[in-house]
């Protein structure tokens, strides 16, 4: 009686959206700029229900106006007459004007988000084994036009490039003047190995963050350095300025460079995987890798333990059988006692019930909902955590024997953990009585700091000093516990000065950690038996830096459970430091299956949310595990394999931050940063033995990545940074740039060491930088203040001993192969007297300075041809002379030139001079170190020439041949009958500047503020230099005058002994019309000065107090406020007052506040 329903409608023509249904009353249908009308046909579900039809004839025809919507209502009556329902159709006829499409599809992925005619930006996600994708676009009209923009395929099969492909499609509308783009952004995942170009591509196609292969390929606007553009976006996250140029990062200043992602489509690559070695095309690797994995993958060869009848992969048997096997190595595990702690009492919930069961079927539940609502990042995540942990709590009450509770409990703290340092979900009360305990700490201490008359700038050191001063004096005064809360922020500072480990996890006594670690000891204790306990107990202990432990845990994990890959990947990582052959076995097992994991994911296209299916402290391949990064250095460090080699594995590590998506910055991120700037020092370094051209290039962009990073400074970074800083000056000692960076990094640690001999090497090096403005950056003279440096002596030292070490070498094989050579000449003599042969041949090539390969060719008189790629020069010597010695190694690596030789018929005369000759003369020159290229060499008759007569320049003219320079592999023919063949050595290792720059380079060191900033600071700290150090930061101001921290810091000096002085400086800054919270130290300096000097009718304090107002609020100005009051200066006060609320004192609001304050 009351059924109101349709039970079908129609449009003819359209289409329905959303599609019928019974209970959905809203519908929307469009349709073309020619259809002029539509019929609705429609049927209710009670034959007793009418239906009438508002907007339209009784014959169901719909009269539709071009470009507009026409609304139809029907109204359906129940039998009953009193209950009506309205359905409504919108129908749009569309204009001739009008380009839209109805449909946008993908033959593979998915549009995020979903297709919408009004929206025209869209992505899609794809594996990177895709190579081609097809689109599918339907438009409204049939009259429209569809297109694709800037490309000549068709929809039907787009290629795709290895990182992000745009795809435009253009909409023209029936009469052709109204156009609409859409565009889907086709992004396919990394390649989950390392890449590795040729050494031209390497320059162009590397990003300077990871120093991989450009994935996604970006850069800032106006900028020239390349990035992946996940790297380019953690890099920008927080600093909003070009790291390198120090612009600020305005308006669109992101761009994706679509050139070069078309150019490293076709960039040929290797990629070499566990299963082989993939070439070919950037654009098509993934495609390969796919096909790689398709093939029938072969099992793991193993093979069953003699003494454990245990089946144990094939690689890991040696260790094995010497470390893990039972039968062999029995182990004893710690036992203690399982019990309720009383952590775990108040966790208890007595209203879960006894059924144990039920209740761990309930927590299960509750860790589903947890990972619904973790990607969310809602505050409920943490609250699910809890009561997850009070039922599996409860249930180990209940059956203390099931190890099912205790594993869940353990995990659960661990999982707080995670949500506490990747996502910052937490208590909003913990963290805002942590931030209010550490504020009044920080305080209290710099408090005390400044009654010792020291200052933030002063140091950690000078201000632990402090600290430690006013802790003696308060014992000797008898003020026991006020001594021992000093003692407390002595032991808090220093705590957080001296971090070593970044990202460790610091426990505490209570800490979820440390309960997890407790929980998992009562599961091995139930059952000793259980390998995930085990592993799970040395995993954490792993990280807790209890190595001891973790190497009994672990070896028993992998005695129960041979396969067990992740176990072996943490053994391997602890044995790195005592058993290296044995950690390489396990490393490289566990790095295999690691990269075999995110291989599968980048192929199977997984998404993000994947990593949201399970527990992270039941995940041990997840990206935010940092074990598996430390043990990529690990595996460097003892050498690598032919899979994994040393520099891939750094590859790996390097980028691992850019590959992790933190929502939170906690200690897992600092040690993430902490281990990819290790990462790349450590790749710096084997660029360097391997004298890559890349290295100083690389140099560069980690001392800006140092000065850069977020993590605090200790020992470790600081020490890391020293050695990255010297070896940028030693590629290049004339360089300003690498001289300053220098000094800055021996300032620091003179603060943490309180070094005098740092500080006087760091003013030294800020004299340096300053003294090569102007001059070339690569030049053969070392500055004067850098060879005075005890580490620059000892680094020169180290370079002599190491060329003894090669003269030593060399003589022996010289001295070998003069034996050889006495032989052969006698032979080739009594061979000349029987053919009469009176010349030969001998080639000498130029190659690598590592070692010399010598031939012997006879080819009597003719001049041998000119090799391939090379430059042949033929020289007469007579038969039987003895063979130049090869080149000498110098300490640096740069090669020292054999010394050329003028050889008689007779006798060996030792190598002095290399001849050159013109048209109508032969000169000489003498080698003294530096490369010589020589633009003609003489040649000379059958008769030798006598070494005086070639100094005295014969009358004749002698012809002579000249010689282009020579390059890499090219080779020169002497006249003789030996084939000299020496290894590759190209003219900038002959050369006394460093063999990874370039010898053509003509760049200049620009000036620059910074070195005089740095040499400021450094004299500050020197005895009777403050005058000096203010002239410096004067000229820094001019320099760079919105630079906050020159201001500041010249003002403190002056403010020591002229307090108004300082104030000159302050206001001097020039301050924006709208003063940032960098300013406002700078208003408050001017204000405090000024108001101890009771300067109140000075208008700078009027304008200090408006602008500090203005920034921090009107809070900040309460003290200053009563102290005004009590002098009676309440027309300073009005003015301030209106200056910061932006109104006129007459405004009637404020009148009514003055007149409350009695001003």
């Amino acid at each position: 009686m009351d059924n109101a329903k349709l039970a079908k409608l129609r449009v003819t023509p359209g289409k329905l959206l959303p599609s019928f249904a019974s209970d959905v009353t809203q519908y929307s249908v469009t349709v073309s700029s020619s259809i002029e009308e539509v019929r609705i046909s429609y049927q209710t579900s009670d034959s007793g229900a009418s239906c009438s039809m508002r907007g339209g004839k009784d014959d169901k025809l719909v009269k539709l106006i071009e470009g507009q919507i026409s609304r139809i209502e029907l109204a359906v009556t129940a039998e009953d007459g009193r209950t009506v329902k309205i359905y409504s159709v919108d129908v749009r006829r569309l204009s001739a004007n009008d380009a839209i499409l109805s449909e946008l599809e993908t033959s593979i992925g998915t549009l995020i988000p979903r297709f919408d005619p009004s929206t025209e930006m869209y992505c899609c996600y794809l594996p990177c084994s895709s190579n081609t994708i097809a689109v599918k676009a339907t438009a409204e009209d049939q009259a429209m036009n569809i297109s694709m923009v800037d490309s000549v395929t068709s929809m039907a099969a787009i290629p795709l490039s290895p990182g992000c492909t745009w795809v435009e499609l253009k909409v023209c509308s029936a009469n052709g003047k109204g156009v609409k783009h859409y565009v889907i952004k086709v992004i396919k995942r990394p390649i989950p190995y390392v890449m590795m170009l040729s050494s031209d591509d390497r320059i162009h196609l590397t990003c300077s963050v990871c120093w991989g292969v450009l994935y996604r390929p970006s850069r800032i606007n106006r900028g020239v350095q390349m990035y992946c553009l996940p790297c380019l976006e953690e890099l920008t996250r927080t600093n909003k300025s070009d790291v390198f140029t120090g612009q600020k990062l305005e308006g669109e200043w992101l761009i994706e460079d679509q050139k070069v992602e078309a150019l490293l489509s076709q960039t040929q690559a290797v990629c070499r995987t566990s299963t082989g070695v993939v070439t070919g095309p950037i654009g098509l690797i993934g495609g390969l890798l796919n096909k790689q994995k398709d093939q029938e993958k072969k099992e793991e060869p193993t093979e069953i333990c003699t003494n454990c009848s245990k089946k144990v992969p094939l690689l890991n048997m040696s260790v094995h059988m010497e470390l893990l096997c039972p039968a062999k190595c029995p182990g004893s595990l710690m036992k203690q006692e399982v019990k309720v702690r009383p952590w775990e009492a108040r966790l208890i919930d007595c209203t879960l019930g006894n059924d144990v069961q039920c209740i761990l079927r309930t927590a299960s539940a509750i860790e589903t909902e947890y990972l619904l609502a973790l990607p969310k990042g809602e505050q409920s995540s943490q609250e699910l955590l809890q009561r997850a942990a009070s039922c599996y709590a409860t249930a180990a009450k209940l059956a203390p024997n099931d190890i099912r509770a205790h594993m869940g409990l353990a995990l659960i703290m661990e999982e707080l953990f995670y949500a506490d340092d990747l996502y910052g979900i937490k208590k909003e009360e913990t963290e805002m009585d942590t931030e209010a305990e550490i504020s009044a700490d920080q305080e209290e201490f710099d408090a005390i700091c400044k009654l010792h008359g020291i200052n933030p700038i002063d140091g950690i050191v000078q201000q632990l000093k402090a600290i430690e001063a006013e802790y003696h004096s308060l014992k000797l005064s008898g003020q026991i516990h006020k001594a021992e809360h000093v003692q407390q922020l002595h032991a808090w500072k220093s705590k957080q000065a001296s971090q070593v480990h970044y990202g460790s996890l610091n426990l505490e006594t209570e800490g979820t950690i440390a309960r997890a670690i407790q929980k998992l000891k009562d599961c091995v204790n139930i059952n000793p038996c259980d390998s995930v306990s085990c592993f799970n107990l040395g995993r954490l202990s792993l990280l807790n830096g209890e190595y001891d432990n973790a190497v009994i845990y672990l070896k028993a994990a992998l005695a129960i459970m041979p396969m067990f890959t992740p176990a072996c990947l943490c053994l391997g990582l602890v044995l790195s430091f005592q058993n290296p052959a044995f950690s390489a076995t396990l490393l490289y097992r566990g790095l295999s299956e690691y990269l075999a994991t995110r291989e599968h994911d980048c192929i199977s296209n997984a998404t993000e949310a994947s990593m949201y299916k399970e527990l992270l402290s039941k995940s041990f391949y997840r990206p935010t595990n940092s074990l598996i990064i430390e043990a990529f250095l690990a595996f460097a460090e003892i050498g690598g394999n032919d899979i994994l080699a040393p520099e891939v594995c750094l590859l790996h590590a390097s980028r691992c931050l850019a590959d992790t998506r933190f929502t939170y910055r906690g200690a897992t991120y600092r040690k993430y940063l902490w281990l990819s700037l290790k990462a790349r020092s450590m790749l710096l370094q084997i660029l360097l033995k391997k004298k890559d051209s890349m290295a100083l290039k690389h140099c560069k962009e980690l001392h800006v990545l140092f000065h850069n990073n977020e993590l605090p400074p200790t020992n470790d970074l600081r020490a890391l940074q020293m050695q990255v800083c010297q070896t940028g000056v030693i590629l290049q000692p004339n360089s300003s740039e690498a001289l300053c960076h220098l000094g800055n990094a021996q300032l620091a640690e003179y603060e943490a060491n309180s070094d005098v001999q740092l500080l006087k090497e760091a003013e030294l090096n800020f004299k340096a930088s300053i003294s090569q403005e102007g001059f070339d950056i690569d030049t053969d003279v070392v500055p004067e203040e850098l060879e005075s440096q005890v580490w620059w002596r000892t680094h020169k030292k180290m370079q002599l001993d190491t060329h003894i070490d090669n003269c030593s070498t060399d003589k022996k094989s010289i001295s070998s192969k003069e034996t050889t050579a006495s032989v052969n000449k006698h032979l080739a003599s009594q061979s000349s007297k029987a053919s009469n042969l009176s010349r030969q041949t001998i080639t000498a090539t130029v190659g690598k300075p590592t070692g010399m390969k010598t031939t012997k060719k006879l080819s009597g008189a003719k001049t041998a041809s000119k090799p391939s790629g090379g430059t042949s020069i033929a020289v007469t010597k007579p038969s039987g002379a003895s063979i130049p010695p090869k080149a000498v190694t110098k300490p640096s690596g740069t090669p020292i030139p054999p010394k050329a030789v003028t050889k008689s018929s007779s006798t060996s005369i030792p190598p002095k001079t290399i001849t050159r000759s013109c048209s109508t003369s032969i000169q000489q020159k003498t080698l003294s170190g530096t490369s010589i290229q020589p633009k003609a060499v003489t040649k000379t008759s059958t008769t030798s020439i006598p070494p005086m007569a070639v100094n005295k320049q014969p009358a004749q003219a002698i012809q002579a041949t000249a010689i282009p320079k020579i390059s890499n592999g090219n080779t020169v023919n002497l006249s003789t009958g030996d084939q000299l063949q020496v290894d590759g050595l190209s003219p900038s290792q002959i050369s006394n500047s460093s063999p990874h720059t370039s010898p053509a380079c003509k760049e200049k060191n620009t000036k620059s503020h910074l070195p005089r900033l740095g040499m400021a600071r450094a004299l500050v700290k020197l005895p009777e230099c403050n005058s000096k150090a203010i002239t410096l930061y004067r000229e820094v101001i001019e320099m760079a005058p919105e630079l906050h921290e020159a201001y500041i810091e010249l003002g403190a000096i002056l403010n020591q002994s002229e307090p108004l002085a300082a104030v000159d400086v302050y206001c001097s800054f020039p301050f924006p019309s709208l003063s940032a919270f960098d300013d406002a130290f700078l208003h408050g300096e001017v204000v405090r000065i000024l108001m101890n000097a009771e300067k109140y009718d000075d208008i700078r304090l009027c304008n200090s107090l408006i602008s500090l107002g203005k920034a921090m609020g009107i809070g900040m100005l309460e003290k200053t406020v009563t102290v005004l009051e009590a002098k009676f200066k309440t027309p300073l006060l009005k003015q301030v007052y209106a200056g910061v609320h932006g109104k006129p004192q007459t405004d009637p609001d404020l009148q009514q506040f003055f007149k409350f304050k009695c001003w």
